[in-house]
């Protein structure tokens, strides 16, 4: 388990050969992050690489070739061809990303969907929002994979899916009223351990 320990997160991880040029480049810059933390106090920097749905095995590339810690994802989802599928389905997919990420050997932080509705997005395909147990089943179900698996989950953290991506279907925004159960929600699962 990390304590007091950085987490810190990179998206678009298949971009950065592309900023960067290389491998080799890309496995410097991650050093040279590393050690800017060090030298700021913070010390060596836990360093997840973000990955796409069924992405798991470019996710296990990306920590042997530029020197990643982790595996996670932004939103572990495909929702193609699911249009207003159960949130039960979404949260199967989550748990089925954390298994195959599992799968390469490899650190996870597990991440989960508070929601996936994209149609403001023009996007067709989306899935229900939970209810208020499924989201605190859901969420305590991502934290016991994290300590059914230490050895894999040792950062010992989840990632939720969002905080405000209203448009996306997913937030959690404290500081809305109506919907502020979806925080309450997560603050219960994670102090029911």
């Amino acid at each position: 388990m990390l304590i007091g320990q950085i987490i810190v997160i990179l998206n678009y991880c298949e971009r950065l050969q592309d900023i960067f040029g290389t491998d080799v480049d890309t496995v410097n810059a991650i050093s040279y992050l590393r050690d800017a933390c060090d030298d700021a106090g913070l010390g060596d920097p836990y360093i997840a690489c973000m990955v796409w749905y069924g992405q798991h095995n470019d996710g296990a590339n990306y920590i042997n070739n530029h020197g990643y810690d982790a595996i996670t994802s932004y939103a572990p989802v495909s929702s193609y061809g699911y249009t207003g599928a159960s949130y039960a389905t979404l949260a199967a997919q989550n748990v089925t990303f954390w298994n195959a990420c599992k799968g390469t050997g490899k650190k996870v932080i597990p991440s989960l969907n508070v929601g996936w509705d994209p149609r403001p997005r023009s996007d067709p395909y989306w899935f229900q929002q939970p209810t208020p147990t499924e989201l605190k089943n859901h969420v305590a179900a991502a934290i016991d994979w994290c300590l059914d698996y230490p050895g894999t989950a040792n950062a010992n953290a989840v990632l939720i899916y969002a905080l405000n991506e209203y448009d996306e279907g997913g937030w959690l925004d404290p500081n809305e009223t109506v919907n502020k159960w979806r925080l309450n929600t997560v603050y219960d699962a994670i102090h029911g351990f």
